[in-house]
């Protein structure tokens, strides 16, 4: 997807995440800190050397539920707002405005892919709050009465637990089960719920929960489209090892970057390092905080050209699970004009030119603009996606004014899947089989260029030989020739270091 097709989703994304802020209110500070002594730089390499933070910080939650950090390098007697106030909206668009800065935001969504909460580091999380993270403290944690005296703190709470189970999880401590079974049973939320019996079907090895498919949904779709593509989350696999590369790499650009000041260097400089190294990390729990949290099962998108290179999201559809009631409250408190109707939210203000229909199960957001017809006829990329398990899948019809994508080794239309584990990319496309083995063995050529002093050698001769030795087969329909790439030690994202 080019970047003027990016934009508009992440700009929508950002304004969310503006919203989601309160003013942090004034506290004292918890501990006492010296606000004018300097750390030396011998100092700042020896906590280098030693493995340490940039500085001790302490995480402070409000009684209005906002998370603040101490020290706060902007103030003395307040601690910031953690997540968004140290840079607001522009700050936070030029975090995100690369592939380099994007990537620190997206990684953590690989943790439980689909996740929204999920997707926060959860031993941090409660490490910075004083929470204990032990095994045993997380299952007394899971069956003990809620102690939260106020809604906001009862908020973050219910959000804890629900961490607490994904932790547990993740760390397949099994010995938790008798628990974990007790809260698939007892709990009346659906997403703590559904974490506890994910955790008991994996420590089981029983087979994966059904998932709301955007098939089984009521949806109207878009019949001129250019280009569809569709992500399954359900059939990607959890990667925390990407998000902990990232987290990796952006301390050791900051360590670089202030061990190469000779001189002293203040503790709130430090402070504000930590917090840009924490803040992707923590990003997904606010977010799910404030304004609901989300399991994405399924997202299809439609995409149009509309002359020159201008690209445009006309519909997007998600299928899973939403959190309604609150996103409904945070618009409200916002300003945001929107409707609710027998569990229905529908807003044409929350993202300019764009409608947003939110129910338990779906978001669709549809182009307040767009001309053409719609149908309920499903797109053939559905279909075409299960039959191959894949978790990746792209259409460009017959007809479509898309131009050629140069991550394909075929130009026009056609139909691509994707495999993630093992690794298979299949793409069907009327052409000539000799014109399909000559574009592979272009397309090798062009990767092993593209990872050069960026992805290891061993990589791309791996996915070089790969696309060289690709099955050629006739299509399904006699007409077309069907390309398939595959190999057990095949990782798609064995490309990441690309975006930087």
């Amino acid at each position: 997807m080019n970047r003027c097709a990016r934009q508009p989703l992440l700009i929508g994304w950002v304004c969310i995440a503006t919203t989601a802020w309160t003013t942090a209110q004034e506290l004292e500070l918890p501990w006492p800190v010296s606000h004018e002594d300097p750390v030396a730089h011998e100092q700042v390499v020896a906590r280098r050397d030693a493995g340490k933070p940039f500085w001790e910080t302490q995480w402070v939650v409000q009684s209005d539920g906002v998370l603040t950090q101490f020290p706060n390098p902007g103030s003395q007697t307040r601690g910031s707002a953690f997540v968004l106030g140290a840079f607001g909206l522009r700050g936070l668009g030029a975090q995100v405005g690369s592939w380099d800065g994007a990537a620190h935001w997206l990684a953590p969504l690989l943790r439980r892919p689909g996740d929204l909460l999920a997707a926060t580091l959860a031993e941090r999380h409660f490490a910075q709050l004083g929470r204990d993270p032990s095994n045993a403290a997380l299952r007394h944690f899971l069956v003990v009465p809620a102690t939260a005296t106020t809604p906001p703190l009862a908020r973050r709470e219910q959000l804890d637990r629900e961490l607490a189970v994904r932790l547990l999880q993740l760390r397949q401590a099994k010995e938790a089960k008798s628990e974990l079974l007790v809260v698939s049973r007892r709990s009346k939320d659906p997403f703590l719920r559904r974490a506890a019996q994910e955790a008991v079907a994996r420590f089981d090895q029983g087979p994966r929960l059904p998932i709301v498919t955007l098939a089984a949904l009521e949806l109207e779709f878009p019949q001129k489209v250019d280009l569809w593509f569709l992500l399954d989350a359900s059939r990607i696999p959890v990667r925390t090892d990407l998000a902990a590369a990232t987290r990796s790499s952006r301390e050791s650009r900051l360590w670089k970057q202030l061990t190469a000041v000779q001189g002293p260097l203040s503790p709130y400089i430090l402070s504000a390092a930590q917090a840009t190294v924490d803040r992707p990390d923590e990003m997904p729990f606010e977010l799910a905080r404030t304004w609901g949290r989300a399991r994405v099962d399924q997202c299809l998108m439609a995409m149009r050209r509309t002359g020159g290179r201008r690209t445009r999201l006309d519909w997007v559809a998600l299928s899973g699970c939403f959190e309604v009631d609150v996103l409904l409250s945070h618009l409200q408190k916002r300003g945001v004009a929107c409707t609710f109707e027998d569990g229905r939210l529908v807003t044409t203000t929350w993202w300019p030119r764009y409608e947003i229909a939110v129910t338990s199960n779906s978001l669709v957001v549809r182009y307040n603009l767009v001309k053409g017809k719609f149908t309920k006829t499903l797109p053939r990329i559905l279909a075409v996606a299960k039959d191959a398990d894949a978790g990746l899948a792209a259409d460009m019809p017959e007809g479509s004014a898309w131009p050629p994508i140069a991550s394909l080794p075929v130009a026009g239309p056609c139909t691509a899947t994707v495999k993630l584990s093992p690794f298979v990319l299949t793409i069907t496309k009327s052409i000539d089989a000799g014109a399909a083995r000559a574009a592979c063995r272009v397309f090798a050529d062009k990767l092993v260029a593209a990872g050069h002093e960026r992805v290891p050698a061993d990589v791309t001769a791996s996915w070089q030989r790969a696309f060289a030795a690709a099955g050629i087969s006739p299509g399904p329909d006699g007409k077309s020739v069907k390309i398939e790439v595959r190999g057990e030690a095949l990782d798609l994202w064995s490309w990441w270091p690309m975006l930087r």
